[in-house]
Parts: structure tokens; sequence; C-alpha cells
């Protein structure tokens, strides 16, 4: 509900960014005249006055920061919900954007918002917000991080926070989620004993969802939802604990496959999926045993254009599973190829997904090397067509959208090129790339003139150079050291965008060709 206090509110930011700290005396006046005002809404518009001007003030705001919170504090134990909400919010705003001014303060302001965490849904919020923005702002200070002495309590309060009955309201649960992966993801080096055990929770709880009883959408939706929060815990937790996931993959793996097949809700898919991810990439060649039960719903993810974002986690993660299982995934590639084709040619799939499937063809390429020879042809061929599309479509300098997709188009062809022609160099079969240079140069040149290119296409230009250098040898350096092709490398050594991994790129090239 947008009433006057927020309008109000919200002007009074936008004030602040652009006038920054001329606005501060012409505020706290109002401020400290009722800051501590008996009535609540005095108390309440003090609160959000300051609240709103802390974007923009950089000098004087950091000593007012100091002085006030210890009302602030007094506040979150205020008779008045509104009051309690309000503060809570501008205790988050305070942590995110000025947590230096609050390092003496930062464990109080920790322990008030953990109890406020049992408060009604919109100042629990609030509260988990303020939890999230100090995880995240001392995540590189260790010394000053409140959480380092107060983790496990507050990863458990957050976990019953999540778990409470009226979690609907206030988007209570999805803040306490969002907290939770937050402070997970920043957890000391030393709690990693905590987070095997917070590990067994999570599966406890995506296991007690499959025998809830669904009588309603609302249930089904609930369900949908928390299963779904539940897979993103998992995907910090495998980042955290690193080889150290593999000890329970099975039963993750288990737990994931279970819920995939009884589902059809996209968000569901598109989370189980990037979960599977992050397990494929730890588990690495281990992933093949799960590949006989798994593989038909990576397939249904594959074909499901309808729901594009389900199609392109699905693409995203058949490249990790490539990259996991290197030639054990074979026998997976004929039908792996057969969709990734069908919907490059379906003219019904959101464009967006298009790229990152032509870069996967070089994924699966590295993965089974020189038996990538029976798909070649046909993979070219279709590569062939996007360069074609690329080269020839007219881009006009104020469409940035168009822009953007045609250099996101550029680097899955490119991305594909590279994993093609190393992969099958490393499977003896460098050969075969030779028929197919003429097409790889054209697009490379029409790199070489491309002024709205971006970083990452040039620096993929120039790996392929060198590529082609080192599959083909000494008969094709001539042709790559041509002016147009050296003056790709050169601009995009000296160009002012071009970043360290670009210029290292770059050097190797210039390197292989010359040498």
């Amino acid at each position: 509900e947008w009433t006057l206090p927020m309008a109000g509110s919200t002007c009074l930011g936008l004030v602040a960014q652009v006038v920054e700290d001329d606005i501060v005396p012409h505020v706290m006046g109002f401020i400290e005249k009722n800051i501590s005002h008996q009535e609540w809404k005095n108390r309440e518009a003090a609160t959000l006055a300051f609240g709103s001007i802390l974007e923009g003030p950089t000098k004087v705001i950091g000593d007012l920061i100091t002085q006030v919170v210890p009302v602030f504090l007094k506040h979150m134990k205020d008779s008045k919900i509104a009051v309690r909400d309000t503060t809570a919010w501008t205790l988050g705003r305070i942590c995110k954007m000025h947590h230096l001014s609050v390092i003496t303060q930062a464990e109080n302001i920790l322990r008030v918002m953990a109890d406020a965490l049992a408060d009604k849904p919109r100042v629990a919020a609030n509260a988990a917000w303020t939890i999230h923005n100090i995880a995240y702002s001392f995540r590189d200070d260790p010394t000053n991080n409140p959480l380092s002495k107060y983790f496990k309590e507050v990863v458990t309060l957050l976990l019953t926070t999540s778990d409470r009955k009226d979690g609907d309201d206030e988007n209570l649960r999805q803040s306490a989620y969002e907290a939770l992966n937050v402070v997970l993801s920043t957890a000391p080096p030393d709690q990693e004993a905590a987070l095997e055990q917070i590990l067994n929770t999570i599966y406890d709880r995506l296991q007690q969802t499959f025998s809830w009883e669904i009588l309603s959408q609302d249930d089904q939706n609930k369900q949908n939802e928390i299963q779904g929060l539940l897979c993103g815990v998992l995907q910090i937790l495998i980042t955290k604990l690193n080889t150290k996931i593999v000890q329970t993959a099975d039963r993750m793996m288990a737990l994931l496959l279970q819920l995939l097949k009884s589902k059809n809700d996209s968000g569901v898919y598109e989370e189980c999926f990037l979960t599977i991810a992050g397990l494929a990439q730890i588990v690495d060649q281990g992933f093949i045993r799960y590949m006989n039960e798994f593989h038909t719903c990576l397939y249904e993810g594959l074909q499901n254009w309808q729901e594009y974002q389900v199609c392109s986690v699905a693409v995203g993660l058949v490249g990790d599973i490539s990259r996991a299982l290197s030639h054990q995934l074979l026998p997976y590639c004929d039908d792996i190829i057969t969709f990734l084709l069908k919907n490059l040619s379906n003219k019904h799939l959101d464009r967006s997904v298009k790229p990152p499937i032509l870069s996967c063809f070089g994924d699966i390429a590295l993965a089974i090397g020189g038996d990538f020879k029976k798909y070649l042809d046909i993979v070219m061929g279709m590569l062939k067509q996007a360069s074609i599309t690329v080269i020839t479509t007219p881009l006009d300098s104020d469409d940035y959208m168009l822009i953007e997709y045609m250099n996101l188009l550029r680097e899955g062809i490119l991305e594909a090129y590279t994993g093609i022609i190393q992969g099958l160099k490393d499977g003896d079969k460098g050969d075969l790339i030779g028929p197919h240079v003429n097409d790889i140069l054209q697009l490379i040149a029409h790199v070489a003139t491309d002024k709205t290119r971006t970083d990452d296409v040039a620096r993929a230009a120039s790996g392929i150079c060198g590529d082609l250098a080192l599959c083909i040898g000494d008969c094709i350096k001539p042709t790559l050291q041509q002016p147009l092709l050296r003056e790709l490398l050169m601009s995009t050594y000296h160009g002012a965008d071009s970043s360290a991994e670009t210029k290292k790129t770059v050097e190797w090239a210039l390197h292989v060709i010359e040498n």
C-alpha cells in the first residue's frame, strides 16, 4: 500500500542522493525534536526520515549514526509495531550503507535483530534483512564481524524463522532464507563442522516436504516455494563445503531426483538443476553413477522450450556435466546434440537461450575429444548459419539491446569454435578442422572490424587465432599474420577496456602465431 509517509520518505531519499550532505542540517532538527517524542507517530516519522537520508551524505552522517543507533536499539522494544518495523528497516540501511560507522555497535545490533526475528512478520522480515546486511558488509572483516561469535545461534534462529506458520506474511519466509544464504556464504573458516550439521538439517527439511498433504493450490505453491528455497541453501553449502560434500552426495542426489520426478513447476526445476550443476562440479567424474537415472530429467529440461528459463539452466547444466564427465558423456551425446540442434532451429524458443546452446557444443567437444567427429559437420553448419546472421544483421548504434544480443551470439559461436578446435586437437583429429577454417576466419574478420565488440568477444576471437595456429601449424600462420587479424590482436591488447585475462590471451596467441 502506497501511503503519504512512504511517498515523503521516497522523495526525501531522492533529494538526499542529489544534494548529499547539504540535506543533513535541514532534516536533523526534525529528527532531534521527534526521535524520542511521546507520540509514537512522531517517533516513527523521525526514524523514517533518518533512514531516508542515508544514501547521499558522506561527511557527517557517520557521527550521527554513532549517536542515534543506541536510540534505535531502544526503539526495537517500542510498544508500537510501526515504530519497531521502521526502526528495523533503518538499521538495515545503516548496516548496508555505513557499516564502518557501527563497528563498535554491530554486536548489539545483531543481538537485537536476532531477538526481533520472533516479532510480528513485518518486523521480523526487516530484522532478517538487517542480519543479511551485517553478514554481507562484514564478510571481509572477520575481526569485527559479530557473526564470528554468534554464527550457530543466528543460523538456528533464521532456520526457525523460515519455518514460522506465518511465513507467508510480509515475505517473511523469503527474507529469512535470503539472510540465511548470505550468512552461510560468508561463514568463518572455523565453522565447517557447523555447516555439515546445517547440511543434514536441510536434507531433513527437504525430505519432509515430500510427505506434506497437498489439499489446495496454495498448499502446492507453498511446497514449491520451500523446496526451491531449500535447493538455494544447498547451492551455498556445496560451494562452502566443497569436497566435503562428496560424503553425502548420494543422499543429496537422491533427494533432488525425487524432487524432479515429483514436479512440473519451472521454479523448482531451475533451482534443482542449479543445485545439481554445483554438485557435478564437486563430484567430478563420480557424477556418472547418477546419469542412468538423471538423464531423462535432463532431457525433459532441454526439451522444455516453453519455459525457457528451465531450458537455459538445463543447457548450462550440460556444460557442467560435460566438464565433470569428460569422455564418459559419450553415451548421452546423440540425444543431447539432437535436443540442442532442435532448440537452435526452434523459432519460438526465447533467443536468450541460443548463445549458451552454441557455447555448449564447445563444452561437449572438449569432453569427448576426437569422438566429436560424428557431430562435426552438422554442428559446424549450424555455427556457420549463426555466423552469417551475426555478420549480415545491420546494427543501429542506438539499439543497445540488439547490440548486446549480437555480442552474446558472437561469444557463443566463438566459444563453440574454441572448444571444437581444442577438443579435436586433443583427440588427434585436428586436421578435421581444415575445411571449416575459412568460415571461422570470416567471423573473426568481422569481429576485427566491429566497433561494438565487447572485451569477451575480442578475447575469444584472439584466442581462436592461437588455437588455429596450434592445431593446424605453420601452414596457417601467414594467414593469421595478415594486417586485419594482427590489428585485432594489437587493438585488443592495447584496448582501454581490455582485462588482464584478455591481455594474457593475446600474448599467448601472438607467441603461438609468431613461433
